[in-house]
């Protein structure tokens, strides 16, 4: 696959996280943009779930990052974000 975005996603199942790598940059960009849900999967439970809302935060930072040289605004939210809920940078 090309130029994938691999992230990361809590199964709701086993309760672990789970890299998710089946996304390129290009689907999960259009997916955010139109506020479609982005699917995460576990192997070892067989279980697909929509990610959360901080992940979709996340994932949306993380391209927006890699398009602007100097860094989004974002990323100060998110440093603020994971101060306060620090499992949600292990999502």
């Amino acid at each position: 696959m090309k130029n994938p975005l691999i992230f990361v996603s809590t199964c709701p199942s086993c309760g672990q996280p789970r890299l998710q790598y089946g996304h390129t940059r290009r689907a999960l960009t259009k997916l955010i943009e139109s506020r479609e849900i982005i699917d995460a999967y576990c192997l070892e439970c067989d279980v697909v779930w929509p990610v959360a809302p901080e992940d979709r935060t996340l994932i949306a930072c993380a391209l927006a990052h890699r398009q602007s040289s100097t860094g989004p605004d974002c990323v100060i939210g998110l440093v603020d974000t994971m101060q306060r809920r620090p499992e949600a940078a292990h999502r």
